[in-house]
């Protein structure tokens, strides 16, 4: 797990995923809320003659609270900002990879992603939209299903424990490779780990506090040392009412020869998740004239594109998957005669963001990616790649001249990582009206 060249965009040799895979989970593991119910019920009812010790008492009731909690969870989104840290070696200082957007769904019991403003949520693993580096799932919710509503995990009582000042109730538990659901991928190998972990739980109200989960017996073949994943919990109020979510959490891998990725990630703007609808009580007035219905087409390849950023990017706190969005300066006309006016407004994200060297400065690697052109009931959608930066500000590397023909010059699968160009590492913002020529391509297989 070593960083590449300076103008590679993937920090590891492989991709390298942390995989609680839902659809082991709801099959051969998972217990309805109602049997665990009742086993709670039972279990109180005959207290006595089972004389069960106080901390079987304790876990079955908190596993009663935590199934219920999960098992009323409305479908939600919530905005999931992922900063990615790597240390190449044990003796060297940990650097800031990238920070990273993206929108992420618990619905039906299946996590679900989206880059943010796009509004279209994906039935996907993570890996297949942030390609490179480090990246994981299941702590939104799976981890905490595997843990609280299967009958995998064998339980073994710690004690009261004090974190962060805050009294809590601490079990560890164990989940064999036999009744995991847990990958590990690098690249295209994979393995199911079993795993173990530690939860803990609030005296008072029940609700998990923590949970922490690490990868037991890695293959060798992964070349991973050790994978862990924590979660922190707290009550977020969701269509009025307060549940259980998670706020943070932190993954970590450590390689064979002691290089370390971290993956810090936050919680926040949660909300419940509802799929769209339209809703009509009563026929529109005669006079009412009807809408037109919305034009979707695509862009062939071959079209240029004049552009301005119709909005300032701040890079200090911009981050892979922030929207962006520009303006045609000039009319564009497609081959089926459409005409999209001057004006229209091309969406896209930023798709790279890190430090960079570019000959002998110092900079920072900034990538975009277009998506789509909108004006009125018109969408086109689009591929394209960058083909010159116009502007006389000397933060931007490479400049005038010589950035013509950058998208040739340079290795990145555009279609992954968007077009690159690079700035200053003292620049700390894009500014509105920057003027970029693009040029449209095929639009790949996997955007169809």
């Amino acid at each position: 797990m070593r960083t590449g060249p300076f103008f590679r965009i993937v920090t590891l040799t492989g991709i390298v995923q942390m995989v609680p895979k839902g659809s082991r989970y709801n099959s051969r593991m998972k217990l309805s809320p109602v049997l665990f119910l009742l086993a709670g019920f039972i279990c109180v009812a005959d207290i006595r003659a089972a004389d069960l010790s106080r901390e079987t008492i304790l876990l079955q009731r908190t596993r009663v609270h935590m199934s219920q909690m999960l098992s009323n969870l409305p479908n939600y989104t919530c905005l999931q900002t992922i900063e990615r840290s790597q240390r190449p070696a044990p003796n060297r200082k940990p650097k800031l990879l990238d920070i990273i957007r993206i929108e992420v769904a618990l619905v039906n019991g299946r996590e679900l992603f989206a880059w943010p403003g796009s509004g279209r949520f994906v039935d996907t693993e993570i890996s297949d939209l942030v390609h490179g580096g480090a990246i994981g799932n299941g702590n939104f919710a799976l981890h905490a299903k595997a843990v609280f509503q299967t009958n995998a995990p064998t339980f073994t009582w710690v004690g009261d424990v004090t974190r962060n000042g805050r009294r809590t109730w601490k079990w560890t538990f164990a989940v064999p490779q036999l009744h995991s659901g847990y990958t590990l991928r690098i690249g295209t190998a994979e393995a199911v780990v079993g795993y173990s972990g530690a939860i803990f739980i609030d005296p008072d109200t029940f609700d998990a506090v923590r949970l922490e989960v690490h990868a037991d017996d890695i293959p060798p073949n992964l070349r991973i040392l050790s994978a862990s994943d924590a979660v922190e919990y707290t009550r977020v109020n969701i269509g009025g009412e307060p549940f259980l979510l998670p706020s943070l959490s932190e993954l970590q891998m450590v390689d064979l020869e002691g290089g370390e990725n971290l993956n810090r990630t936050k919680f926040s703007a949660c909300r419940q998740y509802s799929g769209e609808s339209t809703l009509v009580f009563d026929d529109p007035p005669p006079e009412s004239p009807k809408a037109e219905p919305p034009r979707n087409v695509e862009a062939p390849a071959g079209l240029n594109l004049d552009l301005s950023l119709s909005t300032t990017v701040d890079l200090q706190g911009a981050a892979i998957g922030d929207p962006v969005t520009a303006v045609l300066n000039k009319a564009l006309r497609l081959p089926d005669a459409t005409v999209i006016p001057k004006g229209g407004l091309v969406h896209g994200r930023i798709t790279t963001i890190h430090p960079a060297q570019m000959m002998r400065y110092s900079g920072v690697a900034v990538g975009l990616k277009l998506t789509e052109i909108e004006s009125g009931n018109t969408h086109v959608r689009l591929n394209a790649t960058l083909q010159d930066v116009l502007t006389a500000n000397p933060a931007f590397l490479p400049r005038g001249p010589a950035s013509r023909g950058l998208a040739r010059e340079r290795p990145e699968n555009e279609t992954i990582f968007g077009s690159i160009f690079f700035v200053r590492d003292y620049t700390r913002k894009l500014d509105r009206g920057l003027r970029m020529m693009w040029r449209t391509t095929p639009i790949q297989p996997e955007e169809q």
